[in-house]
């Protein structure tokens, strides 16, 4: 059964924020491909448009799946939206060790997605009651 309600608690209000970030970046993923290829510098080689299903699918895809899949699940499983951004840190730490990708980029992507990982996880392990605290909620 689909549901979907407000967050009870100021952390899931958190980690619903960065389920928002992964829904809009994946629509937008989707739907404009080219764009994150001029974003990211990734090229199409001549005569082959693959690449273009390969932005959309798996990239784009992906994530409005698994943001759409936690939205309205009715327990609402932040920790999949965790794993899926502690992967994507992954990603990059073996880009940055075996490809040697050590751009300025590489590293605040890897920043921002330990950041959207972070935060959901702390959510399931309850780990924004300082939070809570100070605002009350």
């Amino acid at each position: 059964m689909l549901n979907f309600a407000l967050p009870v608690s100021s952390s899931e209000a958190l980690a619903m924020m960065v389920l928002f970030i992964a829904l809009a970046g994946g629509l937008l993923t989707l739907i404009k491909p080219r764009m994150i290829m001029d974003w990211t510098g990734l090229r199409l080689v001549e005569g082959r448009q693959f690449g273009l299903s390969e932005i959309r699918g798996p990239l784009g895809g992906f994530y409005v799946g698994v943001a759409l899949y936690v939205l309205l699940s009715p327990d609402r499983p932040y920790l999949i939206l965790a794993s899926a951004f502690a992967f994507a840190c992954f990603g990059r730490i073996v880009a940055y060790a075996l490809d040697g990708v050590r751009s300025r980029e590489n590293v605040l992507s890897f920043i921002g997605d330990a950041i959207l990982a972070t935060i959901p996880l702390m959510h399931v392990l309850g780990g924004f009651w300082f939070i809570e605290a100070i605002i009350g909620w």
